[in-house]
Order: C-alpha cells, then sequence, then structure tokens
C-alpha cells in the first residue's frame, strides 16, 4: 500500500510488506529506498526420467518445462536418435507409461481377450472308426488331436475351453435293434484328465438291410469349463479324453457302424 507523508525529518514511518513470492529491501528513504524484487519459485521436479540411450542428449528445459522432441528430431540436439527408440514387447505396467517411436508417442499395449480354435474334420477322425459297433463295450480313449495354448500376452491370462463333440454312423442291420452310445468327454490339460466338458447320449435305431442305412451327424456343446491361468510366455497342450459306452444287443447283419468322431475347441483367455 502507498505510504502517506507523515512529516517526520528524514523519511516516513510506514513499511512495505512484502506478498507471497516478493522481497523488500531497503527502510524507503533517500539513502535506503524500498527495492522490491519478484521471486521465480523453483519448477516442481518432473516425473520424466531421460535414459540417455540410442545416443541421445537429454531434452533441454525452457521456463521450467522440458522440450521434448518431434519423431522427426526437430528442438533438440541429437534428438533424431531418440525417434528410432523401439515401443518395448513388455513394457513396465506398474505405472502409466509412455514411450517415442518413429511413429509418435506411445502408451503401454492394452489388455484384451484372445481366441484360439481347432476344428475337427469329418475327414480325419479323431478316434479309430468302429466298424461294426460292438456292444456292450466300455471304454476310454485319448483323442489323437492336440491344441498348444501360448499366452503372448504381457499379463496372465485366465483360459476357458468349450468342447463341441461330433458323431456320425451309417449302420443298417435286419431286424433293426435299437443301440445306445453315450459318450463322456473329459479335457485334458498337459496330459492329466481333468474335468468333463461334454455328456452325450445317442439312441440310433439301425435301419433294415433292405435299405442303403442313414447318416447321423450329431453335434453337442455344453459346459464352459475353466483350463487355468498361464503366466505370460507360458503354454499348456489341450486335448480330450473319450468315454464310451454302448449298450443293446449286436444287431444280426450290422453293416456299418460309427465312421466319424471328433471334436471342435474353442478357447478364450482372459486378461487378469
Amino acid at each position: 500500500m502507498p505510504c502517506l507523508r507523515c512529516n517526520i525529518p528524514g523519511g516516513c514511518g510506514c513499511s512495505v510488506v512484502a506478498g507471497k513470492g516478493m522481497t523488500v529491501t531497503g527502510d524507503g528513504t533517500a539513502l535506503s529506498p524500498w527495492v522490491i524484487s519478484a521471486a521465480i519459485p523453483s519448477p516442481i521436479p518432473s516425473l520424466v526420467i531421460f535414459d540417455g540411450a540410442n545416443g541421445s542428449t537429454a531434452p533441454a528445459i525452457s521456463g521450467g518445462k522440458f522440450i521434448l522432441c518431434s519423431p522427426s528430431g526437430g528442438g533438440v540436439p541429437g534428438a533424431p536418435s531418440q525417434a528410432a527408440a523401439d515401443h518395448p514387447t513388455c513394457p513396465d505396467i506398474t505405472l502409466p507409461s509412455t514411450y517415442q517411436t518413429i511413429g509418435g508417442l506411445r502408451s503401454q499395449p492394452q489388455k484384451k481377450t484372445t481366441a484360439t480354435t481347432i476344428i475337427g474334420s469329418f475327414a480325419a477322425p479323431w478316434w479309430t472308426p468302429q466298424t461294426p459297433v460292438v456292444a456292450p463295450q466300455d471304454t476310454r480313449i485319448r483323442g489323437n488331436q492336440s491344441l498348444v495354448v501360448t499366452n503372448n500376452e504381457c499379463w496372465p491370462m485366465q483360459y476357458f475351453v468349450q468342447i463341441m463333440y461330433h458323431i456320425a454312423n451309417d449302420i443298417s442291420s435286419a431286424p433293426p435293434i435299437p443301440i445306445t452310445i453315450l459318450v463322456d468327454l473329459d479335457l485334458v490339460i498337459n496330459g492329466v484328465t481333468g474335468q468333463r466338458t461334454n455328456h452325450t447320449v445317442v439312441t440310433i435305431m439301425p435301419f433294415g438291410s433292405s435299405t442303403s442305412g442313414g447318416d447321423y451327424d450329431i453335434e453337442t456343446s455344453n459346459l464352459i469349463v475353466s483350463a487355468g491361468i498361464l503366466a505370460p510366455g507360458a503354454a499348456m497342450t489341450l486335448q480330450t479324453e473319450r468315454h464310451l459306452v454302448v449298450t443293446g444287443l449286436v444287431p444280426p447283419g450290422v453293416i456299418g457302424g460309427v465312421f466319424a468322431e471328433y471334436c471342435t475347441f474353442w478357447v478364450r483367455g482372459i486378461p487378469l
């Protein structure tokens, strides 16, 4: 505030109080006038860390701020080598990170779900064809196909599996006698049999011997089961084991049999 003249010989009895960011020196007299100065505070420390890689130079600082080079390298001596720095395959994800690349600034990759499949083929059965069908029987046979699932993401993934089972048959007999085929499928992970994924009951009424027979393609898809968690870079091998139970009498003069059994795997990965 201004000082009022108070007729005191040699000066005034007022004083000037410095505000925030200001300093005041002097007594306000002719021999020691007030000198008011502004104090510029130090810049707040930045969280930007310069690693000096690729022969680049540290970013310049102006007014307490970093001057970052553009992808073309303008603004900072030695900056073109910074633009060539590659985005890491799996950057540190503990804190948000930004990386300068030849195409501009990039952040850490986003988490996403993944899908892996194996589709069975009618022409390539997973189990040995049964001609003729043998009843009764109770067998467990592991399928001859496998699916390797690899976690190519930068974080752990939870995997889920669904299996569709296909069975085709062409059976003729005289007289026709019904046959019941019960199929359970178990998921096999790295050679270890685990959860049941499918339960199928098929009742077949063979055609008479005077006909050309029948062709059935029965598709069933039941449970979605967990196959476990894979760390980044880890892999697992998935198979299926078939538990086949055939009941009923062996039809006299049976022709044909179950000639194609195969599966389709659907594997979905969910990021953790």
